[in-house]
């Protein structure tokens, strides 16, 4: 069997598994997790198309190491690399960053506790989001991501549909929050502040 054909047919069977994986698993992505893992490791951001690349370019190592000779047999080794990463990444949930904001500009204030074990817990801060559009339209939805710094361990995430308004509390005054609406340019901010309550105000772009 021509080499190249057993290698297209592993980056087939990688990239659907990949990209089924990242659209319909959240929390429980592979790609997301292999992200995660790298940005922890790296300390810079790093985004899930990479992460991607990375599961395909390991799915067709394994083909060719394994000595597949039937492109059948090629596509389903590359398409079980998101199963042999989820084998050895244990599961875990992060926190919600909840909210009770079903309408525009109603406050809540949850408490959002420590999710690792060992992380110190400095000053806490109360963070009010407002999210805007520069089309004023409503997004879908909007996923907000709050990650400790340095390391940049995730503190907690909540996905908004039809609000443009969420109030909770951090554990730490050193974090990252990532704004991401479908459609929008995803907003990456960290910050690190001597004060306790942070108000943003945030308008997404095309």
């Amino acid at each position: 069997m021509d080499t190249s054909k057993i290698i297209f047919s592993a980056i087939l069977g990688s990239f659907i598994a990949t990209l089924a994986d990242v659209i319909m698993k959240e929390n429980a992505s592979a790609t997301g997790k292999v992200a995660e893992a790298l940005e922890y490791i790296l300390e810079f951001p790093v985004p899930k198309l990479y992460s991607m690349i990375l599961l395909i370019l390991l799915g067709v190592s394994i083909s060719l190491v394994m000595g597949v000779k039937d492109m059948k047999k090629a596509l389903a080794t590359g398409a079980s690399i998101v199963a042999l990463i989820m084998t050895g990444i244990p599961y875990e949930t992060p926190v919600t960053l909840t909210s009770n904001t079903q309408l525009q500009g109603q406050e809540s204030s949850p408490f959002i506790r420590n999710a690792y074990a060992g992380m110190k817990s400095v000053n806490s801060v109360k963070v009010n989001i407002t999210i805007n559009t520069s089309d004023n339209l409503n997004p879908q939805w909007v996923l907000i991501t709050a990650k400790a710094l340095p390391k940049r361990t995730i503190l907690g995430r909540n996905k908004l549909s039809g609000s443009r308004y969420i109030s909770f509390s951090l554990p730490t005054n050193e974090f990252e929050l990532t704004i991401e609406a479908p459609g929008y340019t995803t907003a990456v901010m960290p910050f690190y502040l001597n004060v306790g309550n942070l108000e943003l105000n945030i308008v997404l772009v095309k």
